[in-house]
């Protein structure tokens, strides 16, 4: 009787809680944050930020970069993805591309215009930060609106 009971569990742990442990692993809950940083050759400030949203729908991760009135522009990379590990930016051409763990991820073309807060309509507002806010502002807002 005690084989039977020792294989069962033996299987048990094989067929259910090895699987989670490897999607847990896979997925790496709880790695919000900012992946980088830094100014475009023309000086343009930029972070790559993600959020972690749950386990059905692990990451948020996004790119914002200061127009010429230093407004945030939000730009889409991700989500329902497991954990990036690094982000990395380079500039040309008027595109910033954007690589995850060192690979290409997307190109993004920079902010061009410029925006008026006070007239961006209600479902847009969330698309953009305002001059004030620090890279670990926008990470905040990024948290909130993305979780």
């Amino acid at each position: 009787m005690k084989n039977s009971q020792t294989i069962f569990l033996s299987i048990l742990f094989g067929v259910l809680i090895l699987p989670i442990a490897g999607f847990v692993a896979w997925v790496r809950p709880g790695m919000s944050g900012v992946l980088a940083q830094g100014k475009s050759p023309t000086g343009q400030e930029f972070c790559v930020v993600q959020t972690y949203k749950g386990l059905t729908e692990p990451y948020q991760v996004s790119f914002y970069i200061r127009d010429a009135d230093r407004i945030w522009r939000w730009n889409y990379l991700e989500h329902q993805g497991t954990a990036w590990r690094n982000a990395s930016v380079e500039f040309a051409d008027g595109e910033a591309l954007v690589f995850r763990n060192g690979k290409p991820f997307r190109k993004i073309a920079m902010p061009t215009d410029t925006v008026d807060l006070a007239t961006v309509p209600g479902g847009y507002v969330d698309y953009y930060c305002p001059p004030e806010f620090s890279v670990q502002d926008v990470l905040v807002f990024h948290n909130q609106n993305y979780k």
